[in-house]
């Protein structure tokens, strides 16, 4: 889903009036919405960034529940401080702007996570998942990142 012009910019609103088309149209089952900080946001005036996110999350999981879509939202985190041995630790929900808000309202949050950019490692910690059947909250994967093609192999290692 693209803006009409390069310098529209689109709201969470109108992303899901046009997903909501393509579910009808396509039939699609998946919408990936990448990344969260590219969306429009006009919060109204005396309300909280946290407040703000609630609704518009609140607004995205019922479209999900309606429509029988799955869902994938794309939040990076705002600046990370480095630990005591000079790295970035993997962030978590509460790392994202509004961070509270992300942690309560989503059913599932993955962290991909590269420690060191000079080099394809990649992890995948399972930080929070709200039904069991979905999987397991604290489970790590290991990935090898490859740059050309901006996909995840899983690594041996991972009992795959």
């Amino acid at each position: 889903i693209q803006p009409d012009k390069d310098d529209d910019m689109m709201t969470v609103d109108t992303i899901l009036a046009r997903a909501k088309a393509l579910v009808y149209r396509e039939g699609i089952k998946v919408l990936v919405i990448d990344p969260w900080n590219e969306i429009e946001h006009a919060i109204p005036q005396g309300q909280r960034e946290d407040q703000y996110i609630s609704i518009q999350l609140a607004k995205i999981r019922r479209f999900a529940r309606v429509n029988g879509v799955h869902i994938f939202l794309i939040a990076h985190p705002r600046q990370l401080e480095k630990n005591k041995e000079g790295k970035y630790p993997p962030p978590t929900a509460y790392d994202i702007a509004g961070g509270a808000m992300w942690r309560n309202k989503a059913d599932n949050i993955l962290c991909v996570y590269r420690p060191d950019m000079s080099n394809s490692e990649t992890d995948v910690f399972v930080q929070k998942i709200r039904f069991r059947r979905n999987g397991k909250a604290g489970a790590e994967m290991k990935f090898t990142f490859h740059v050309g093609t901006s996909t995840y192999y899983p690594k041996r290692d991972n009992g795959l």
